[in-house]
């Protein structure tokens, strides 16, 4: 009985280790993602313009959630901005998925208008393999082959280009 209770508690462990790391964000969709099917992600921009990643095979796709309300994300956004028309010649595009409910689509535009990459509302997506992000900023550098390449999750610190380019350069020498 007693080795029975023991090896109950090890699993109950082992059960809390694996839910909060699928909460910090440890164990996330895209990991998943990046061993089997292209990663999905569809709907309509903020600017009314249909997009679908797919269209983008042979690119490299970078996918950053973020929220209006997230300090951390809006530090990063004027990189993130200078990153997408730095590199576009080069095959690389860039795409802001806002978490912010769909109430908030005028505020989230605001912020958007002014990037030079476009965006589109996470509620309002009609595909996504990413799932819902469990920490903000979240961003996914996804391969030509679309398959999800790197995780690149939060920090202390705002995501720098450096870091960035580390993900995105080597996928760029794959390209066909």
């Amino acid at each position: 009985m007693r080795c029975k209770l023991r090896l109950s508690h090890f699993y109950n462990l082992a059960r809390v280790w694996l839910i909060a790391g699928a909460l910090l964000g440890l164990l996330s969709p895209a990991s998943v993602a990046a061993r089997s099917a292209p990663a999905a992600l569809a709907g309509t921009e903020l600017s009314g313009t249909r997009f679908n990643i797919a269209q983008w095979r042979g690119k490299v796709v970078v996918v950053n959630f973020w929220a209006r309300w997230c300090t951390p994300c809006r530090a990063e956004m004027p990189m993130l901005s200078a990153f997408a028309r730095l590199h576009r010649a080069q095959g690389v595009r860039l795409i802001g998925i806002s978490e912010d409910r769909t109430e908030y689509a005028a505020k989230v535009g605001k912020i958007a208008g002014r990037l030079g990459y476009p965006n589109a509302m996470l509620a309002q997506l009609s595909a996504n393999s990413f799932g819902h992000p469990h920490l903000l900023p979240m961003t996914y550098v996804v391969g030509p082959s679309g398959r999800v390449r790197a995780v690149l999750r939060p920090t202390d610190k705002p995501l720098t280009e450096s870091a960035l380019w580390q993900s995105v350069s080597p996928l760029l020498a794959k390209r066909p």
